[in-house]
């Protein structure tokens, strides 16, 4: 309603309106159909799994309701009441009526008449009264069709000219209506068909009987066909059956003896306490990228962000790195003072930055931006200024974030070509199925050597090495912030994007842009083994990208990741010496070290 505005709200207060004179003047079946005709009820749960389920349990409520109020005489409020008043006895109460219905009757036995099966088919189908045809008595009126074809009526009677003729024709057709009939219920069966047949007095005009023993497929079988002694009749149809090459057996029933059932004899089993035979597979587990790295985040300089639904970015900042003294390029940014420099960290505060900006759809405006950020205060805290932290927010967005994503800002990225929080579960070394290999995660050092010899995150091999040597079998579960698709459908790039509310500078000073300038970036995501989140997340991307990317080229489509430390980002017009923006951290794995770290986890060579 708060997206559709003042028409929407305008359009459901006229269908209310609408729905309780339905109510009013025709009661609850018929407020619940019109709702269900309205609102496409039907078709949108049968389009759920489970939605025959819950539509039955829906037009049960909505009879049940019905018969109440017819009853009772009850009104709206009196049935409110009364349904409340249900809902509280139902742990005590067992009456039929509580009884849940069949959601479907697929699997139940239906007896049907012949006219209502056409065009039905079942897997067995029993047909226990095609042998018996009453011819009836001579009618007071003979119906058939005349030589042009047209219906008519003999209304003349007994007597009149071609009476007997006509009565001989009405009764033919009525004969052949019912040999049509039984084609139809005899055709109904997608497996298993069963016919009976018995010599009584009305078998010899009886359309199975006709069928059976009349031996000219090329005709339709006369009207009467007189009854064989049970000998005759049982040879006839073993001949039947002999030629249909297995397709059909005949079966006499004869008189049976009575059984009686007696109750088996009751044993005792003995009970014994069960015995766990195996050996656990201890090594087998579902892990993620804060799982992997928790011994190495005990005591941190810098705070990480673990993948569960909190997001802790802060949560150990004793060990504080201090200013660097000596004059360096970016020591213009010193003077650049973070708008993030009031806001207090914390596992909540990450937390609701996150959700603000999962919820934006980009391209975005001032006022969606600060009822985001006041919706999620008032959801979940905690309690900040909401004007700064909207303004913060805004700044962020604003900051080009380099040639990774053709120069564009967040608020550019559109909503269209953004995916916020995919989740992942990948099998580690064949997850439910695991192979002979063992893989460890220290196996991940020498492919890190192997591809990252230089640049800002080639020292973190060593860093990855002195994690501790936790077997990769199982599964990896992962949240990505975002993805970002650039340049277009045709050649796509995609883009991993993970925001920081890290706090990078000291608690005695206000927080600068200096703070997050490469250098510091760079040790903090080594710090934090942000690069190896990093790799996991481009696997993770890779193959996803994998099913659904036509003509997919990791050299191509795999454009690398983008690390987000929001306090840093200053705004367009602020950026450090190398010409980046402080606070935005982009690297681009090669393809190689992706694609071997995918088949490394898979569990192959």
């Amino acid at each position: 309603l708060a997206e559709r505005g003042e028409q929407e709200a305008d359009e459901l207060g006229q269908r209310l309106r609408t729905w309780i004179r339905v109510l009013d003047e025709r009661g609850v079946a018929a407020l619940f159909e019109a709702v269900s005709l309205n609102q496409r009820l039907q078709e949108r749960l049968l389009g759920q799994v489970g939605g025959e389920r819950l539509l039955t349990d829906l037009r049960h409520i909505a009879q049940t309701l019905y018969e109440a109020a017819l009853q009772g005489q009850l009104g709206l409020t009196t049935l409110s009441a009364w349904l409340r008043r249900r809902r509280e006895e139902a742990e005590r109460d067992n009456v039929v009526e509580r009884s849940r219905r069949l959601d479907s009757d697929a699997a139940a036995v239906q007896i049907l008449t012949v006219h209502t099966s056409k065009g039905l088919e079942f897997p067995v189908v029993l047909v226990p009264y095609a042998w018996n045809h009453w011819p009836g008595k001579e009618p007071t009126t003979a119906v058939f069709h005349d030589e042009k074809g047209a219906r008519v009526r003999d209304v003349g009677g007994r007597g009149s000219p071609d009476w007997n003729a006509h009565v001989l024709e009405h009764k033919r057709e009525e004969t052949d209506v019912e040999l049509r009939l039984t084609y139809v219920a005899v055709t109904r069966a997608q497996s298993h068909l069963v016919l009976w047949w018995a010599p009584t007095g009305n078998t010899p005009t009886s359309p199975l009987h006709r069928l059976l023993l009349h031996n000219d497929p090329a005709t339709v079988a006369p009207t009467t066909i007189k009854v064989p002694k049970d000998a005759v009749a049982g040879a006839a149809f073993d001949a039947i059956a002999a030629g249909s090459n297995g397709g059909l057996a005949v079966e006499s029933i004869a008189t049976r003896p009575a059984g009686t059932w007696s109750q088996p004899a009751v044993t005792q089993n003995a009970l014994a306490a069960a015995v766990l035979a195996r050996t656990l597979d201890l090594g087998w587990r579902r892990t993620s990228y804060s799982a992997l790295t928790a011994a190495a985040h005990d005591a941190p300089r810098l705070g990480s962000e673990s993948e569960v639904s909190q997001k802790d970015d802060e949560s150990d900042l004793a060990d504080l790195p201090s200013l660097d003294p000596v004059a360096g390029p970016d020591d213009v940014l010193r003077g650049v003072t973070s708008h993030w420099d009031s806001l207090a960290g914390g596992a909540r505060f990450g937390t609701l930055v996150h959700s603000v900006l999962e919820l934006l759809d980009h391209p975005t405006t001032d006022d969606v931006v600060r009822d985001a950020v006041a919706t999620q205060v008032a959801r979940s805290g905690p309690a900040v200024d909401i004007d700064v932290l909207t303004d913060a927010l805004l700044t962020a967005l604003a900051t080009p974030m380099g040639d990774v994503v053709d120069g564009a800002a967040l608020r550019d990225i559109k909503g269209s070509d953004r995916l916020p929080e995919l989740d992942f579960e990948l099998p580690l070394a064949g997850g439910d199925s695991p192979t002979a290999a063992r893989v460890m995660l220290a196996d991940l050092v020498p492919l890190w050597r192997e591809h990252c010899p230089t640049g800002p995150l080639a020292p973190y091999a060593d860093a990855l090495a002195n994690l501790e040597p936790t077997p990769l079998r199982g599964y990896l579960s992962g949240s990505i912030d975002a993805v970002f698709r650039v340049a277009g459908l045709d050649t796509p790039r995609y883009v991993i994007a993970d925001y920081k509310t890290n706090w990078l500078g000291r608690y005695d000073e206000p927080l600068t842009a200096w703070s997050y300038r490469p250098e510091a970036l760079a040790d903090a995501m080594i710090e934090a083994h942000y690069p190896l989140q990093a790799l996991l997340y481009n696997v993770a991307l890779h193959r996803y990208l994998r099913w659904r990317q036509p003509g997919y080229d990791p050299d191509v489509h795999l454009s690398g990741v983008l690390y987000l430390f929001l306090r840093g980002m200053s705004g367009p017009g602020v950026t450090c010496a190398d010409g980046s923006a402080p606070g935005v951290f982009s690297w681009r794995p090669s393809a190689g070290l992706v694609t071997a770290a995918s088949d490394l986890l898979a569990g192959k060579a």
